[in-house]
């Protein structure tokens, strides 16, 4: 707990302390506290942005890939004016610079993707990330095999999310 606000200590060391809980003189000028405040103020504003989150709830809600090896989870969040929203998770220590994310075959949409962009990405210098793992355009790959598939870097511990132009 504490970890949003990017206080130096968490709120159990500061308790063992006998400190306040929440560390009150921390200001945006501190540099992660004000990197971590940017990229939540981002999200937020991505969240507002993109009704493809909450215009449906649950029904809008579909996994794309499951890794649990490699720690990585992909789904998709609704359709807005023929955009749809792909979230990436890396839970792991390990970033990569090349990763596939095959698309599911059962998915009507996936025929329709044309593009596909990264909008928002954890990994940024801005937010405190190593800023090395940025995609500027996502390469859609389509095998023999009539698989689909994303081609991107994977930051690691990072999120990624992405919006599909479809046709």
């Amino acid at each position: 707990m504490g970890d949003e606000v990017a206080q130096p200590l968490s709120w159990y060391q500061r308790f063992r302390r006998n400190l306040s809980s929440m560390d009150w003189s921390l200001d945006n000028s501190s540099s992660l506290h004000g990197q971590i405040q940017e990229c939540i103020r981002d999200l937020n504003h991505l969240y507002i942005g993109y009704p493809q989150f909450w215009q449906n709830g649950e029904q809008d809600f579909s996994m794309i890939y499951e890794y649990g090896q490699n720690l990585v989870v992909a789904y998709h969040r609704g359709i807005h004016n023929n955009r749809r929203i792909a979230v990436i998770h890396n839970f792991s220590h390990r970033g990569y610079k090349t990763y596939d994310i095959p698309l599911p075959g059962s998915d009507p949409n996936v025929a329709r993707i044309r593009s596909a962009d990264e909008i928002f990405n954890t990994d940024l210098s801005k937010y405190g990330g190593s800023g090395s793992f940025q995609n500027q355009q996502i390469k859609i790959i389509h095998n023999n095999d009539r698989t689909i598939l994303f081609r991107l870097s994977i930051p690691s511990l990072a999120t990624i999310v992405l919006e599909e132009h479809l046709a």
